[in-house]
């Protein structure tokens, strides 16, 4: 009798176990698909070389969907993977995405902060705070579009010819910033590029600083308000002569770049199961102190392609 009672016990139990199996294969099935994303950032041409996502010391991505934000790791090729991601099943054929990056714990940080320090190349993409608002995406249509939140300022410096030295070892500092961690100025990368918090300066502020090797140093005084937009790029001229800088800035470039399209075709959709390491490539980001090739017209420093905000140079230090 005892035997019989556990066998009817058994098949009383057992439909349940295939049901929960069931639902463990539909997972892996077409109607539990999970969701994963192609990722491009606009622009085309991204801070870090090829534009790529590598270079970054921790590859976690927010991504929040129906008010339930999930950790997704991104890899070199832009695909978005998840070790515990949403399911289509769960979610309908057309959803809204945020994301974003840095991770942040799985919190959007509502204030951009960058480093002060960007010569040190992981300071300067840590720097580079991206995201995604709102996005419409489905099964077949996963691209994800990430945009900058910080405006990006990169200085070309030369050597006016009647100004004895050298540039090696010179640096660039910009001055009474906010959205900073520390303080309220940035040490520029190598070749004189910065990340900075979108804000306004104003006229009379001390905007850069030039050291040179020796230990001269130079001041630019704003002679007017600058805007620092978010998702743009701000060349500026800055040239040293024996009588102080003289600084132009170009015309304001906006950050435009094509959204690759994926023609229904996803990456690698199951669960990334490869942790959230990724090892960091340093030498993505110069900084061996080379110019951009960015270079004032007829080689007039004090004019600039695009239309410029032309000053005269300021007191030496």
């Amino acid at each position: 009798m005892r035997t019989m009672r556990i066998s009817n016990l058994w098949w009383a139990v057992l439909p349940f176990c295939l049901f929960a199996c069931n639902k463990d294969e539909q997972q892996e099935g077409t109607d539990g698909t999970p969701v994963s994303f192609v990722t491009t950032i606009s622009p085309s041409s991204r801070l870090t070389v090829n534009n790529s996502w590598a270079g970054l010391s921790d590859a976690k991505v927010g991504v929040e969907i129906n008010g339930t934000v999930k950790e997704y790791t991104v890899n070199e090729k832009g695909e978005l993977t998840s070790a515990a991601p949403f399911y289509w099943e769960d979610l309908g054929q057309t959803v809204s995405v945020n994301a974003w990056y840095p991770y942040n714990e799985g919190k959007k940080p509502e204030a951009v902060v960058v480093a002060a320090d960007q010569s040190v190349a992981a300071n300067y993409l840590a720097s580079d705070l991206l995201e995604v608002n709102n996005a419409s995406v489905s099964a077949s249509e996963n691209t994800l579009t990430f945009v900058h939140r910080t405006a990006y300022v990169e200085c070309a410096l030369q050597l006016n010819p009647t100004e004895e030295g050298t540039m090696n070892a010179a640096t660039i500092t910009l001055c009474n910033l906010s959205g900073v961690a520390e303080g309220n100025s940035v040490k520029t990368t190598g070749d004189y590029k910065a990340l900075v918090a979108p804000q306004t300066l104003t006229a009379g502020t001390v905007f850069m600083e030039v050291t040179m090797s020796d230990g001269r140093s130079d001041e630019y005084v704003l002679p007017e308000d600058v805007e620092l937009k978010q998702g743009y790029i701000f060349p500026v001229s800055v040239e040293v002569t024996p009588d102080g800088l003289n600084v132009a800035f170009g015309t304001p470039i906006k950050w435009e770049g094509e959204t690759v399209g994926t023609d229904g075709e996803a990456p690698e959709v199951r669960p990334d199961t490869d942790g959230d390491k990724w090892e960091q490539n340093e030498d993505d980001i110069q900084t061996d102190g080379k110019t951009t090739e960015q270079h004032p017209e007829n080689g007039n420093s004090s004019q600039w392609e695009g239309g410029t905000s032309e000053v005269n140079a300021e007191k030496r230090s």
